[in-house]
This record gives structure tokens, sequence and C-alpha cells, in this order.
């Protein structure tokens, strides 16, 4: 019952910045697009240079700077909805949390400092707004990169694409073994 009270917690104090949450999952998610998009005209554009189609070599140039320069865009528009919104909430987060100690009573048997308090909500507050701005967005656009990847493999070589969903889970392991 107490981590549904701690997910309720964190869901209104997110009321402010959901929608900046999501905007910056979804540009998450467009950059994840754009590299996949970017892997498949590099395929298509060493495919006609060693086919010996050069007339499709101008046209898959043109389509690689054009992911080049949407990835620079995606890139600093995603760091700056990312800053933006992560200093929004830690500011409105922890200006919440100090006035609600500084209401508070403190009386002599509690176990906890005020410094004790402050210097706690100093370390926890950056922690949650990670968490919830950084985080979250890095997992919806890493799961969309994962399948568009598995996808992209599977268009190309489905056998390869299984042994790589197989073999990843066993990569991981080991790698945590040494």
């Amino acid at each position: 019952m107490k981590q549904m009270s701690s997910l309720r917690w964190l869901w209104n104090q997110t009321r402010c910045h959901r929608l900046d949450i999501v905007a910056n999952s979804v540009v998450g998610i467009v950059r994840a697009s754009v590299s996949l998009s970017m892997v498949w005209v590099c395929k298509q554009l060493v495919d006609a240079a060693t086919h010996g189609k050069e007339e499709l070599l101008g046209e898959y140039l043109v389509a690689l700077v054009i992911c080049l320069v949407a990835q620079l865009v995606l890139a600093v528009a995603y760091g700056r909805l990312e800053s933006r919104m992560e200093i929004g909430m830690r500011n409105r987060l922890e200006s919440n949390l100090f006035g609600k100690l500084m209401r508070s009573k403190l009386d002599e048997r509690n176990s906890m400092h005020s410094a004790d308090l402050i210097n706690r909500l100093e370390q926890d507050v950056p922690v949650v707004t990670g968490m919830l701005c950084r985080e979250m967005p890095y997992v919806a656009s890493g799961i969309c990169q994962l399948l568009g990847a598995f996808f992209f493999l599977y268009s190309m070589e489905p056998y390869l694409a299984f042994i790589m969903v197989g073999l990843t889970p066993v990569a991981m392991v080991v790698s945590r073994i040494f």
C-alpha cells in the first residue's frame, strides 16, 4: 500500500510537467527513429555504391545529410527540453517540500534535526526529478529504438534477429559476472 501512495504522490508532483515529460519522450522516440533511418540510408548508400547504381548515390547522400541535420536539431531540442523541464520540476518540488518543512512543527522527540531534513531534501529532490525527467523518457525512447532495431534486422535477416534477441540477455548476465 505504501508503494501506491508513493506513486500517487509522484503522479501529483508531475501535474504541471506531464506534457513536458510526454513531449520529451516523443522527441526521444523521433530521435531513435531518425537514427534507425540513418542506418537504413547508410545501408542503401553502400548497396548502391557496391552494386554500381550511381544514379541513386545522390538521393541517398541527400537523405544522409537530412538525417544528420535532423539528429543535430533533435539533440538540441531534446537537451533543451530536458534541462528546462528538470530545473522547473526541481524548483517547484523543492519549494513545495521546503515550505511544508518550514510550516511543520519539530519537537524534541523527533529523530531528525532540521539540518538533516534540509540536507536530505537537497539530495533526494534531484534524484526524483532526474528519474522523472530523464530516465522515463530514456526508457521510452530506448524501448522504441530496440524494437525498431529488431524489426530492421528482421527485415534483412529474420534468423539473425532472433539469434540476437536470444543472445542479448545471455550477454548481459555474463557481463555482470565478469
